[in-house]
């Protein structure tokens, strides 16, 4: 089993690669960073949030769950109620413009890009739309080994909670961004 020392990964070659991970997306404008707001863990999407690398609104929306159930847990992480949702747009609707939205971009960016790139396929699925082509990348895991907090159980870098989440979809878009910046 690897061990590093705090020394090794505060100041080491991986905390470094951290840094120019960052510093080589911010000197580029082909990337939208995104967050979505889910009905559970394996859940719908209910919110999706895009942002540009300057932290422009790209596009932002409630999604009509379109019957699918909220989880208590997640509800009382996003807060989002019935009433929002009801009169929210369905995503066969919104599809056109988050692909619009995100055209001329190369790279999709979310804190905890698993999650969001598959809850966000999910969703295109359930519909038969297309999925998103970018290449995606996760800014929790760089920021977790930028934080260099190692985990030996696992193996690898405790994943970081997201400072300053306010657990609504472009809320956190700008709080990964200013984690990045």
């Amino acid at each position: 089993m690897q061990t590093k020392t705090a020394q090794e990964t505060r100041n080491g070659p991986d905390h470094k690669a951290a840094c120019k991970w960052a510093y080589d997306l911010m000197q580029r404008q082909d990337w939208a960073l995104i967050d979505t707001e889910t009905s559970g863990l394996r859940g719908v999407v209910l919110e999706f949030a895009a942002i540009g690398p300057d932290g422009s609104e790209l596009f932002n929306s409630l999604v009509h769950p379109d019957g699918e159930r909220i989880e208590e847990g997640a509800r009382a992480v996003h807060k989002l109620s019935d009433a929002e949702l009801e009169s929210a747009p369905h995503l066969p609707e919104l599809w056109p413009a988050i692909c619009a939205a995100l055209a001329d971009k190369k790279l999709l960016i979310a804190y905890n890009a698993a999650f969001d790139m598959a809850r966000i396929k999910q969703s295109a699925r359930r519909y038969g739309l297309p999925q998103l082509a970018q290449e995606w990348q996760c800014a929790m895991e760089w920021y977790s080994q930028y934080c260099g907090e190692w985990n030996s159980h696992h193996g690898s870098y405790k994943w970081q909670r997201l400072p300053a989440a306010g657990h609504r979809a472009i809320e956190d878009a700008r709080a990964a961004l200013a984690v990045i910046q």
